[in-house]
């Protein structure tokens, strides 16, 4: 006897409903507290102006995004795979780029110069400094993900 939904078993039904949000959370969240952390502290040619564009990001419906994301899964053959769902969450989210960045900004600097004299790289800066300090922000942000997923 078959269980489930179109022909679909609830097995795999609940495989999706667990796999999506969770890999796309994990994906997003690191990935904007990466790029939140590069805004906030690394200077870089052109940071306050791609700041602003992610920025400006905010400013466009979701709604507008839904048809030219479908054309382009279908050219790269993503239609009918997970990997459709998931990717466009993956890769951060501007909201929570601008969360994570207001945050590290609120950080002193001073810890970071410390990491530095210890001997510490950017990544290592990131990873072993700020990203324990940050935690309350990955946290409100991985909630507002899953939810939003």
């Amino acid at each position: 006897m078959h269980v489930g939904v179109a022909g679909v078993s609830l097995t795999k039904i609940l495989l999706n409903t667990i796999l999506v949000p969770v890999i796309g959370t994990t994906g997003g969240v690191l990935s904007s507290a990466f790029a939140a952390y590069a805004f906030a502290r690394i200077k870089f040619f052109g940071s306050k102006f791609w700041f602003s564009c992610v920025i400006l990001t905010l400013m466009i419906p979701a709604q507008v995004l839904i048809v030219p994301q479908y054309i382009i899964f279908k050219k790269i053959g993503f239609i009918n795979h997970l990997t459709a769902i998931i990717i466009p969450w993956f890769f951060g989210g501007a909201f929570f780029i601008f969360l994570i960045v207001q945050f590290i900004r609120g950080l002193p600097i001073e810890l970071e110069e410390a990491a530095e004299i210890d001997g510490c790289n950017k990544l290592q800066t990131m990873i072993l400094v700020i990203f324990p300090l940050i935690l309350p922000a990955i946290v409100t942000s991985s909630i507002f993900s899953f939810y939003w997923i």
